[in-house]
């Protein structure tokens, strides 16, 4: 592809090569415009390579006495005004146009087709960071005006990090939270006042009916409810039934759909099955038809209020998880930007492919994390926005990071946002970059992009602006950028033995962990399940996904007692259920023995379990007997002398 420069000189140099054909046609023949689309269509095309002077002149002579030969113009046969100009081409009648013309309208299509470069090269490539910001200027003259040199250190900045006393989660909360449960710590995340955004949003109160329905009067408290109860003509709807909803049953809701993670189902109606195979005890929390009322009216803002925000119907919902992740926590020295995906196949139109992710198709969320998987600042991707001029990854990383800059802290991102621009941006905000980086990138130095290296070998220079791209040979070249650390190479230890590596991979794979961390744990019992809705599976995935994470997270540090995720998730679903963690709600048969044979023989759980812990498991497994008895209500094997 050709950059802006060559293209320019290119077509510069073919409008010329038209031009000087014009004068030599206009002495003998006065048959067609100068701007006519005959030369035009011809002369502006883009080709692999640039043709010698004689053969343009030679190809579009021919072209133009063919056209010339095919379509006369006809007499009293007006010719058309030019697309770019809006002038009508001279004829004979009035005369072949002078020299000084020529030039002039040569010299203003010559300026059109400069913008019009300028437009299609600013608009090609939105998404990387070709262009700089204009607000910049200081940025754009250190691009401009960057060498670079051996790696000697010396032109690295300093930079402390200055809220190292207040980092982590606010003292109050530590305070107040020492003692709750698992399902309190929830609640600190999505609170009442989220809960009551629901409510408001998803429910109404329903309508009395008086004077044989002739004259309704209606009690709003949910507008998009009231709105789905307007439009229904069906005497029979299910929607007809609907009652108020409060905030304890929505938590109610939450807590089932966070159980329905748990015990994963074919389908929706499975779960209030009267199948022996799926029986459970979620019948008496909720009844199915009151479950999808609840789905189907589940909303976050007011459908009568049109915005040309595209998160029109998730805005308030953002808004207040965002304010709640901030409030409470302090973020560290090193912070990692990354996006993640939530998987939706059905219409809409910013949804994204990304080839490398295991749900190739979704909704794209760039996400701010910190140590141990906490997500602090997250950005829904919904397409191509007007920006001032930088790429998108430079404004999502200066966007999510606006309110950390300005304090020493170390950004790592990878290749998709790493650029020599973006590193200068944050060193003028008192922030250090650390990443991968491509080898396109705009003000890579040459020497380290081309240099052909064998295994474990290594090359870096270092920039007058303080930054250090360094390229080194694992099972393939990797490419790194840093203005924190130099090109130090640290020994660390392997299954085959020890192994050198920079010191900039180490950094990175260990502040990448981050949102990976977050994914992992957040892949673990997801609730989300099909739904023609983008924002409900999205405010699903927040609501389940990242404010769970960080409830557990929060939990794990503050009240200091270690839990496994799948524990932590049963005990907030035991509270938003409103019921005892010890309670038996399935009720069983009588307990009795039944003999099974020799063919489905067990061991006996009462002695196995006694002999594990006074041998261990595997002297157990030898010493504990195998019994043909098997208690029909416990579903186990015991022993005559264990049952009685």
């Amino acid at each position: 592809m050709y950059s802006y420069e060559e293209e320019q000189k290119r077509l510069t140099k073919l409008w010329q090569e038209v031009l000087s054909d014009e004068d030599e046609h206009y002495s003998s023949q006065d048959e067609e415009s100068l701007f006519g689309d005959v030369y035009l269509s011809d002369e502006y095309q883009c080709e692999s390579s640039v043709d010698s002077e004689s053969s343009s002149k030679r190809t579009s002579s021919k072209l133009r006495k063919r056209r010339h030969k095919k379509h006369p113009p006809k007499n009293g046969e007006k010719h058309q005004k030019h697309p770019i100009t809006g002038n009508e081409p001279s004829t004979s009648a009035t005369g072949a146009k002078t020299s000084s013309n020529v030039s002039t309208e040569a010299q203003h299509v010559a300026d059109v087709i400069e913008t019009v470069i300028a437009n299609m090269t600013q608009d090609s490539d939105s998404d990387s960071d070709e262009t700089l910001l204009p607000s910049t200027t200081d940025a754009a003259t250190q691009n401009a005006n960057i060498t670079w040199g051996p790696v000697t250190g010396n032109n690295l900045r300093q930079i402390m990090f200055s809220e190292a006393n207040t980092v982590g989660f606010d003292p109050q909360i530590h305070e107040n939270f020492h003692d709750k449960t698992p399902c309190e710590f929830y609640s600190l995340f999505v609170n009442d006042d989220i809960l009551e955004l629901m409510v408001t949003n998803c429910m109404l109160q329903f309508f009395l009916v008086t004077l044989l329905l002739f004259f309704e009067k209606v009690v709003e408290t949910n507008r998009y409810a009231a709105q789905c109860l307007a439009k229904n003509q069906l005497r029979r709807a299910r929607i007809t039934s609907w009652h108020d909803t409060t905030v304890p049953e929505m938590k109610k809701f939450l807590g089932i759909v966070l159980w329905m993670g748990l015990c994963q189902f074919p389908t929706l109606q499975a779960y209030w099955s009267k199948s022996p195979i799926y029986k459970n005890f979620i019948t008496g929390v909720m009844s199915r038809n009151r479950f999808q009322l609840l789905s189907k009216m589940l909303h976050f803002s007011d459908n009568s209020e049109v915005t040309e925000d595209r998160l029109q119907k998730l805005t308030p919902l953002v808004l207040k998880l965002k304010e709640v992740f901030q409030r409470i926590y302090v973020p560290g020295e090193y912070v990692c930007i990354d996006e993640t995906l939530v998987p939706f196949q059905g219409r809409l139109k910013f949804k994204q492919y990304i080839a490398n992710k295991r749900h190739k198709f979704g909704i794209k969320v760039f996400k701010l994390c910190l140590e141990g998987g906490y997500t602090y600042d997250f950005k829904i991707y919904c397409g191509k926005e007007q920006t001032d001029g930088g790429g998108v990854p430079t404004n999502v990383v200066l966007n999510l990071m606006k309110d950390l800059l300005h304090k020493g802290r170390t950004l790592c991102t990878d290749n998709y946002y790493t650029s020599v621009t973006l590193a200068h941006e944050l060193l003028r905000r008192e922030t250090h970059l650390i990443g991968t980086l491509r080898t396109n990138r705009k003000f890579n130095p040459k020497n380290v992009i081309t240099k052909k290296l064998k295994l474990g070998e290594t090359i870096a220079e270092e920039s007058n602006s303080g930054i250090v791209v360094q390229k080194w040979k694992d099972k393939r070249d990797v490419l790194t950028l840093s203005t924190k650390y130099t090109d130090e190479m640290v020994t660390v230890q392997r299954r085959r033995g020890e192994v050198c590596k920079p010191k900039n991979v180490i950094e990175y794979n260990k502040f990448k962990a981050f949102i990976d961390i977050a994914d992992q744990k957040k892949s673990y019992n997801s609730s989300l399940r099909k739904t023609l809705k983008w924002y409900k599976k999205l405010a699903i995935e927040l609501l389940t996904g990242t404010a769970f994470i960080n409830a557990y997270i929060a939990y794990r540090d503050i009240a200091n007692e270690p839990m496994s995720i799948t524990k932590f998730r049963e005990s907030v679903i035991f509270g938003l259920l409103q019921l005892e963690e010890h309670e038996q709600t399935v009720t069983t048969n009588d307990h009795k023995l039944v003999n099974l044979g020799r063919k489905l023989r067990r061991r006996c759980v009462a002695c196995y379990s006694q002999h594990s812990q006074e041998m261990g498991r595997k002297e157990a497994l030898k010493k504990t007997p195998q019994s043909m008895l098997k208690c029909e209500a416990c579903d186990k094997h015991y022993c005559l002398e264990c049952f009685f």
